[in-house]
């Protein structure tokens, strides 16, 4: 099933990756790993996934917390730096 994928421009820069993408999943943890791999370069997505420290995710554009959330067709999840600062 093809889940999009929106990156953050801050994400895009670091890693040179385009600003969305369709992965393949059937939870948000599944489709995190896709985009570590593919989108990331990352061969090896369980190391990867520091590459998702201090994002927040977004699914059909309200904030989750738990990544074994079911995803399906269609849906968009959006990977989006947390701000930081004061």
């Amino acid at each position: 099933m093809a889940i999009r994928v929106n990156i953050d421009p801050d994400l895009q820069r670091y890693y040179r990756c385009p600003g969305t993408i369709e992965v393949d999943g059937t939870t948000v943890a599944e489709c995190l790993d896709r985009l570590v791999t593919v989108a990331l370069n990352d061969k090896d997505a369980s190391a990867g996934k520091g590459a998702l420290e201090g994002t927040l995710l977004f699914l059909n554009r309200q904030a989750i917390y738990e990544t074994d959330r079911p995803v399906k067709d269609g849906d968009e999840l959006d990977v989006v730096v947390m701000p930081y600062g004061g």
